[in-house]
């Protein structure tokens, strides 16, 4: 499942772009639950398309796009974000708590963690891509993390 904005280098993020990051999060969640009954995952997949689209936008260049994949023979599901930009995305330290901005990529990287998963940035001379990686739910499980 791909979903591409598209967009001119150098041309700023419009609203008309942003409108389509609120798909992105159904379809993260679409392709979760088309094979595996978890909700936890669902939400996690959602959160971190709209966060890393949303980062793209802003930040990024170009053309932006997000993909799901499911990697069968190494059991993986894959989130691969990518823009026309070649600045690599960096993880900052927000310290004033009551900012509205900051947080996004730390939150991403926080979340990937809680599924046991890898976050990686591969850049290219045609721009970046953020790859998110998780491990996919055991057949017979409904995928949900287990409390400690």
């Amino acid at each position: 499942m791909k979903l591409t904005i598209q967009r001119a280098p150098g041309e700023e993020a419009t609203d008309e772009h942003y409108q389509l990051v609120p798909g992105a999060r159904q379809l993260g969640r679409d392709f979760v639950h088309e094979r595996w009954p978890s909700e936890d995952l669902a939400d996690t997949l959602g959160l971190v398309v709209t966060e890393l689209l949303g980062n793209a936008l802003r930040h990024g260049d170009g053309t932006v796009s997000a993909e799901f994949r499911y990697a069968a023979s190494e059991h993986e599901i894959r989130l691969v974000v990518t823009d026309e930009s070649c600045n690599e995305p960096r993880l900052a330290l927000c310290t004033d708590l009551a900012a509205e901005a900051g947080r996004g990529l730390a939150l991403v990287e926080f979340s990937v963690q809680e599924q046991r998963g890898r976050l990686t940035v591969e850049v290219a001379s045609s721009g970046k891509a953020v790859i998110c990686t998780f491990p996919a739910p055991e057949p017979g499980t409904n995928g949900e993390r287990q409390s400690a």
